[in-house]
């Protein structure tokens, strides 16, 4: 859905180079048996690479992020400002800025909120993983497809090479510097899907990127309506066990999020968008049912209630 998303919207900035999955351990070669014998995908989505026994995922391609999100929000009404705190108010979810100045109005909001916090609402909370990620220059014969494993490597230019990422569990979001131990543990994780590769890389040489994601406690993205969670609490002490479906949880009205994508932002952000955007409209969802029940903010407020009963 992805690949389709970029290819149609911002293709300028989407290679469709396909992907290459190599298996680190038995284990995970146990898995890419099944799954090709499950035909998870048809065959000429996914098959053997090349008589290895990694996996070529052909509808796969890399993205490059910064010209792609202009090109998709190019038509889109941008109001610059923080939000301090979102109310509901005579029917409408009101943003203020910490002035109290209002910032915007709408009768129905989405929170893409990441990490941060938004007072007035009780939201569930979120984990900070932060991750490093390093480029290599003056590679001799880079990739003309990308190769993930433990470690993911894809070509920036003919002999330029990005790789890693670091996935480090943080408390807050703190300095955006790049330091020479997590380049090495990208080299070290390199070593293991691409070793030739990294034997060329001078890790003092490395240049690279430091961010902060947003996951949920439990790491599965959240995306549709926003449980009332007082409410709530009364209404889940009902269940014990996993519930089937939050749909007659009590929602706040007109209040939606798409967050929590972890390191998977760009790749389910237009499927979740278009699942709650189809939520808000009344259209048929593009997410199975138990893909939506597993993915419901509301499962949080639950599990809350239940443990405080």
């Amino acid at each position: 859905y992805a690949c389709r998303f970029y290819h149609q919207n911002c293709g300028a900035s989407f290679a469709a180079t396909g992907i290459v999955r190599r298996a680190e351990t038995p284990q995970q070669q146990q898995k890419f048996d099944e799954l090709l014998a499950q035909q998870a995908l048809s065959p000429d989505m996914l098959h053997r690479h090349d008589g290895t026994q990694d996996l070529q995922i052909k509808l796969g391609g890399t993205l490059r992020p910064v010209p792609a999100i202009a090109a998709v929000t190019k038509h889109t009404k941008i109001i610059a400002g923080t939000v301090a705190n979102l109310l509901r108010e005579d029917g409408n979810w009101v943003a203020r800025n910490a002035a109290g100045q209002v910032i915007a109005r709408a009768d129905i909001a989405i929170l893409a909120n990441g990490a941060k916090q938004v007072l007035g609402l009780e939201l569930p909370p979120m984990r900070l993983l932060r991750g490093q990620l390093s480029i290599a220059s003056n590679i001799l014969h880079t990739l003309s497809v990308p190769v993930i494993g433990k470690t993911y490597a894809a070509s920036l230019a003919e002999d330029q090479l990005v790789f890693g990422a670091t996935h480090d569990l943080v408390n807050a979001v703190g300095d955006t510097n790049v330091c020479a131990e997590d380049h090495h543990r990208n080299r070290q994780g390199l070593m293991g899907v691409l070793p030739d590769l990294a034997r060329q890389i001078d890790v003092a040489q490395l240049t690279g990127r430091t961010s902060y994601r947003a996951a949920s406690p439990d790491l599965q993205p959240m995306a549709g309506p926003v449980a009332d969670a007082k409410a709530c609490a009364a209404w889940s002490k009902q269940y014990w066990g996993k519930l089937s479906s939050y749909n007659d949880a009590p929602m706040q009205p007109g209040l939606y999020m798409v967050n929590g994508l972890g390191s998977r932002g760009l790749t389910l952000a237009p499927l979740l968008a278009e699942a709650v955007i189809l939520m808000i409209t009344g259209g048929p969802s593009p997410l199975e049912h138990d893909a939506a029940t597993a993915l419901h903010p509301a499962r949080f407020a639950a599990r809350a209630a239940r443990r405080n009963a």
